[in-house]
């Protein structure tokens, strides 16, 4: 009779630590979800704006290329981007995006040594692509990946 006792305690004591454990496993996966989730969203708004930035980018930059030198679109575009580049990209442009904004602000303002449209249109694909490949970072989209 003692032996049977002994076993049932033996097995009661058991189970209480085994829904102890399947208690803390899903309180633990359930804070993981929660922390991936608040990680996801608190970077929602960054990569939101990334990509309107990017795209605005990429737009001003295909008008330089297309727009008569001087004409109004090629004049509204230039003060874009300079403003692009001077302010609320750089909040949030990789370094790739930068060196790309870099060198074509560089055949904008003529300080590169025999720029041509060839070499800006040149540019605007070097930025085009270098912000495909920092949202495809950014964002961990694959397809993105240039």
């Amino acid at each position: 009779m003692q032996n049977l006792e002994r076993k049932l305690k033996l097995i009661g004591v058991i189970v209480t630590l085994g829904g102890l454990a399947l208690g803390v496993a899903n309180y633990l996966q359930t804070a993981r979800k929660d922390a991936e989730t608040r990680r996801i969203e608190s970077r929602k708004q960054f990569l939101t704006r990334q990509l309107a930035l990017y795209t605005e980018a990429t737009q001003t930059a295909a008008k330089l290329v297309t727009a008569a030198p001087n004409s109004p679109g090629f004049t509204q575009a230039k003060t874009r981007f300079w403003e692009l580049y001077w302010g609320e990209l750089s909040m949030v442009e990789s370094r790739k995006v930068e060196g790309a904004m870099v060198n074509m602000g560089k055949c904008l303002n003529g300080s590169c040594s025999d720029c041509s449209k060839n070499d800006l249109e040149h540019c605007s694909l070097d930025l085009a692509h270098a912000c495909r490949q920092s949202l495809a970072e950014s964002w961990g989209v694959e397809d993105w990946r240039y």
